[in-house]
């Protein structure tokens, strides 16, 4: 759904060589963690011109596959997963009742957690200026991650020990195609170093705050990957709980104990990574929730025709794009001029926030706009018809506006980060609406739509469907998890 059970090449080459790494330098430990384990995230970004080489160089891959025996992402799952042995048992002390979750979830922890000590961490930016201006209750404290990093020292004598363990091992491995070379040394001694700080700060952490429950969108990047590690040496819990869609390059190796899944296919996508089903509990998406509570719509159909006076027996469509390559956006962009040369139709673009497309060409067409600023994302649902979009998380929000999907399937390159598995298709294999692989398909569609009523709303109930397989919204979600996690 999410990425297929095979392995490609791709996979083979990114985690063929994460296992030669955790392997290689495993007994680099530092308070008991595995050093390497911390670097996972920086690692795929080190050998990223590496992989993207090798892509058609079978007889490299095989051998990696052949070596590791690597030839599902539940192989991944359970020959990369890695645990640190048990030091204390932390979860055997009741004062222990803090939870710590990402700064964004600021609003589920004020509204959820009244009494609840509960530690918020910050990992971005846009976290720290959200949190500016708010005052927090008594019992919520923050811990801003990247200032806190920054400050943290490491012992000279333990600095130089470790760098002294590491130019040894790297002797041994100096004949090694990756890890024999000048830049990877230069790259690993950088790295040891922040993982040794990082290692350092969460696990004090974790000794002076009365934690007992981790809650994290994601574990490839830390705090995440090394809060997930100190779990685990402490018998504390962690939970893994996404927030925007994740393939497997943003999920494995997973060490969490619990999993929240927004729904039937995140279920089912998870046990065919080898977390076992008793893991996994289905919840919901507590971004969704928090997203319509602040961005109740203002606008609708009526509104917004007039404001950009387009002809009220228009469609509405909206394209939510997604930053690919120049290429695919241009491609789309094509389509939608095309269709515009014969439809009663009205295009609004809503770009992505990182997509640096320009899309101002396209609007000296009267029939395709730019959505103005002062229109929220649910604004913009409130008042279309119909969604085009290639994988974003807008088609699920849209399916909960009640608008006919049409799946956009340009062709799309081989991009190491946004399109180097089936993720791109999920759209497509969950049959959220119509997929779309042509600028002809495109306008056909939209014609039928745009013609017949019962078409577009045998549409809309696909998106439904689409909906309850996707997304458990049966009741709050906030409450729900809120329960949950008071059980375990």
């Amino acid at each position: 759904m999410y990425g297929e059970k095979e392995i490609n090449a791709h996979y083979m080459l990114r985690y063929g060589l994460t296992k030669e790494l955790f392997e290689i330098f495993r007994k680099l430990k530092f308070r008991g963690i595995e050093i390497p384990l911390t670097m996972i995230r920086s690692f795929h970004l080190y050998i990223r011109p590496l992989v993207n080489a090798n892509m058609e160089n079978e007889e490299r891959v095989s051998d990696l596959q052949a070596r590791h025996g690597l030839y599902t992402m539940t192989d991944i799952q359970t020959k990369l997963v890695r645990y640190p042995k048990v030091k204390s048992n932390f979860a055997q002390d009741s004062s222990r009742k803090m939870i710590t979750m990402p700064a964004r979830l600021v609003s589920f922890a004020i509204d959820q957690f009244s009494d609840t000590p509960i530690l918020l961490i910050i990992t971005t930016e846009k976290e720290r200026q959200d949190l500016q201006n708010m005052v927090l209750p008594a019992h919520i404290e923050v811990f801003d991650y990247p200032n806190e990093v920054k400050k943290v020292e490491v012992p000279p004598d333990t600095l130089a020990r470790y760098k002294k363990r590491a130019e040894r091992r790297l002797y041994k491995v100096r004949k090694h195609r990756v890890f024999g070379s000048s830049t990877f040394k230069v790259w690993f001694m950088r790295q040891l170093v922040h993982g040794l700080k990082v290692i350092t700060l969460l696990d004090d952490l974790l000794q002076k705050k009365p934690i007992r429950t981790m809650i994290d969108h994601v574990e490839i990047v830390n705090p995440g990957t090394t809060l997930a590690l100190l779990a685990h040496k402490y018998n504390l819990t962690f939970v893994n709980a996404p927030l925007m869609l994740i393939t497997d390059r943003s999920l494995l190796p997973t060490r969490a104990h619990h999993y929240i899944a927004w729904g039937r296919n995140y279920y089912h996508w998870f046990m065919e990574r080898g977390i076992p089903a008793s893991k996994i509990k289905i919840l919901g998406n507590l971004n969704f929730e928090y997203e319509i509570k602040n961005q109740i719509p203002t606008w609708d159909k009526k509104k917004l025709c007039q404001y950009l006076s387009i002809p009220p027996d228009h469609l509405v469509v909206t394209f939510t794009t997604q930053p690919y390559e120049n290429s695919v956006n241009s491609t789309v962009m094509n389509w939608i001029k095309q269709a515009t040369s014969s439809l009663p139709i009205t295009f609004l673009i809503k770009p992505h926030p990182n997509d640096r497309f320009s899309y101002s060409p396209y609007q000296t067409n009267p029939l395709i706009r730019k959505i103005p600023e002062e229109l929220t994302l649910y604004d913009v649902l409130n008042s279309s018809d119909i969604l085009l979009t290639i994988s974003s998380n807008t088609a699920i929000e849209a399916a909960l506006f009640r608008l006919g999907i049409l799946v956009l399937q340009p062709p799309l390159a081989y991009h190491y980060e946004s399109n180097n598995n089936s993720f791109n298709q999920h759209l497509v294999h969950a049959q959220a609406g119509i997929p779309i692989y042509s600028g002809v398909e495109l306008e056909e569609e939209l014609g039928k739509l745009s013609r017949d009523s019962e078409y577009k709303q045998k549409l809309i109930q696909q998106g439904r469907m689409f909906l309850r397989n996707t997304l458990l919204s049966s009741e709050s979600t906030s409450k729900q998890i809120r329960r949950w996690i008071e059980s375990l």
